[in-house]
C-alpha cells in the first residue's frame, strides 16, 4: 500500500511539478524497493510484535523462500522501471548516481525476473546453482544486467546543441563499459570450469548472453536513431567533431553485439541437444538488422546481409551433414550434432541421415545432395549480394525455380532452407527488376 501510494505522488509530481527531480526519484526508487519487499524479491519477510521483548519488533524469514522465484511479478517490475526510464520520469541524465542507483535497481528486478529462467531450480540441487544473492548463479546475473542497463541508459546528447566538450571521454567510458559485458560471461565460464559445474552452467550462461546482447543491439540501435533522428550527416560542422565519436561507439557497440549474440546462439545450440542448429542460429543471425547498412557489407541492405549469414550456416550444416556426420560418434562432436534434430524426426519433410559415412550409404544420395546445395546459391548471390544493371528477370525467374527444387527434394533441413531462401531472394530481385521494366516502359 505505501508502494502504491509514493508510486502515484511521484506521478503526481511529474505531471504538476517537475522540478521536484530529486523528491520524484526519490519515491519511485522507495517505491520499488518496496515492491520488491512486498514482491518477495528478498525472501518471505515475517513481522512479529513482542512488547515482553528486548527486540520488540522481529524480521524473520521463511524457509520456502526458494521455492517460488515470482519471475512474471519481477519481469513486470522491471518492464515498468524500463518504460519510466523511456519515458523521462526518472531523471537519469542528471547526475551519474542516479543513473547507477537506477543500473542497480533495474538489474535486481530483472535477475529476479531472468534468473529462473536461465538456471531454474530443476537444474539440481546443488548449492553452487542456488538462487541466493552470494550464489554464482545470482552474481553472474546481476552484474551482467548491471553492465547492460549502464550501456543501454548512458546518458548522451540527443542533439548538436547538447554537446559539450566532456561527449568524446563519455563515449570512450561507454565503450569501456560494453566491453566489460562481453567478458563477464567469459569469467562465469571460468569459474564454472573450476568449480567442476561447466554442464550444468554453460547452457545458463548462454542464454543470458543471448538475451543480453539482443537487448543492447537494440537498444543502442534506438539510440542511435535517435540522435539528430537518424540523420548524422546534417550535424552542424561545429558539433560534428564531437557528436559523431557518440554515433561511431552506438555502431561499433550495435556491431559487436550481434556478432556475440549469433556467436553465443552457436555454442548454445551445440551443447543443447533439444533446440534445432538449423532454426535457432539463423534466426539470430536477424540481429544483424540492428545493424547499420555498411556494418558488415557495403552497399548492402541489412535483412539480405542476415540472409547471406543464415545461408553460410545452412551450407556449413549440409556439408558436415554430408560428409562428417557419423565419422566417429565420440570424436569432439557436440551431442546436439551426434543425432537428428528432436524437431525433424517425422511429418512431410524428416531430417534423414544421408552422411558418406552412414550404414545405409548411397553415392546417388550424395551426389543429389551435393546439387541440391549447389542449385541456390546462384539466385542467393544474384538477388542480394550480386545485384548488377544487366541482371535478366528471364534468368531470375529460371534461378528461383531452380531453387526451390532443393526445397522440395532434399532429405535435410538444411537445404530445405537454403533453397527456400534462394528461391524468395531471387524471386524479390526478380519482381524489382519486372517493376523497374514496367515504370521504364510507361516513360517512353
Amino acid at each position: 500500500s505505501i508502494a502504491i501510494y509514493l508510486l502515484f505522488m511521484s506521478a503526481m509530481l511529474f505531471v504538476f511539478y517537475r522540478g521536484a527531480k530529486i523528491v520524484r526519484s526519490t519515491m519511485l526508487a522507495v517505491s520499488m524497493l518496496l515492491l520488491v519487499v512486498a514482491c518477495d524479491g528478498l525472501g518471505r519477510f515475517t513481522l512479529s510484535l513482542n512488547p515482553s521483548s528486548t527486540f520488540q519488533l522481529t524480521v524473520s524469514m521463511h524457509e520456502e523462500m526458494a521455492e517460488n522465484d515470482h519471475n512474471g511479478l519481477f519481469l513486470v517490475l522491471s518492464a515498468g522501471l524500463f518504460f519510466a526510464a523511456v519515458v523521462g520520469f526518472v531523471p537519469l541524465k542528471s547526475s551519474f548516481v542516479y543513473l547507477v542507483g537506477f543500473s542497480l535497481l533495474l538489474g535486481f528486478t530483472a535477475t529476479k525476473a531472468t534468473l529462473g529462467w536461465a538456471f531454474p531450480l530443476s537444474m539440481g540441487n546443488s548449492e553452487f546453482l542456488s538462487h541466493d544473492l552470494n550464489r554464482f548463479p545470482f552474481i553472474f546475473v546481476f552484474v551482467y544486467n548491471l553492465c547492460a542497463s549502464l550501456v543501454g541508459f548512458w546518458p548522451l546528447p540527443k542533439s548538436p546543441s547538447a554537446v559539450t566538450a566532456n561527449t568524446r571521454q563519455s563515449s570512450q567510458y561507454l565503450c569501456l563499459v560494453n566491453a566489460l559485458t562481453y567478458f563477464i560471461p567469459i569469467v562465469a565460464i571460468f569459474v564454472s570450469v573450476v568449480s567442476d559445474m561447466f554442464g550444468e552452467c554453460i547452457l545458463g550462461v548462454a542464454f543470458h548472453s543471448i538475451l543480453i546482447n539482443a537487448v543492447v543491439c537494440v537498444s543502442t540501435r534506438l539510440k542511435e536513431l535517435s540522435v539528430q533522428k537518424g540523420k548524422v550527416d546534417t550535424i552542424p560542422t561545429s558539433a560534428s567533431n564531437t557528436l559523431k565519436p557518440v554515433v561511431s561507439a552506438y555502431r561499433s557497440i550495435c556491431m559487436l553485439s550481434a556478432l556475440m549474440g549469433i556467436l553465443w546462439m552457436v555454442v548454445l545450440c551445440f551443447y543443447s541437444p533439444e533446440m534445432d542448429h538449423d532454426v535457432f542460429i539463423p534466426l539470430s543471425t536477424l540481429l544483424v538488422v540492428c545493424v547499420k547498412h555498411n556494418g558488415f557489407f557495403s552497399g548492402l541492405r541489412p535483412i539480405a546481409a542476415a540472409g547471406l549469414l543464415a545461408s553460410f550456416w545452412w551450407v556449413c550444416s549440409a556439408l558436415y551433414a554430408l560428409f562428417i556426420r557419423d565419422f566417429s560418434s565420440e570424436w569432439w562432436t557436440p551431442s546436439s550434432l551426434q543425432h537428428p534434430s528432436t524437431f525433424a524426426g517425422s511429418g512431410l519433410f524428416p531430417d534423414e541421415n544421408v552422411s558418406v559415412w552412414s550404414e545405409s550409404f548411397s553415392w546417388f544420395t550424395v551426389v543429389l545432395h551435393v546439387v541440391l546445395l549447389i542449385v541456390p546459391l546462384p539466385g542467393l548471390l544474384l538477388g542480394s549480394l550480386w545485384r548488377r544493371k544487366e541482371d535478366s528477370e528471364e534468368v531470375l525467374f529460371v534461378l528461383a525455380t531452380a531453387s526451390a527444387l532443393a526445397l522440395i527434394g532434399a532429405q535435410i533441413n538444411s537445404i530445405r532452407y537454403l533453397g527456400l531462401v534462394g528461391a524468395i531472394s531471387a524471386a524479390l530481385r526478380c519482381y524489382e527488376i519486372g517493376a523497374i521494366n514496367r515504370q521504364r516502359d510507361r516513360l517512353i
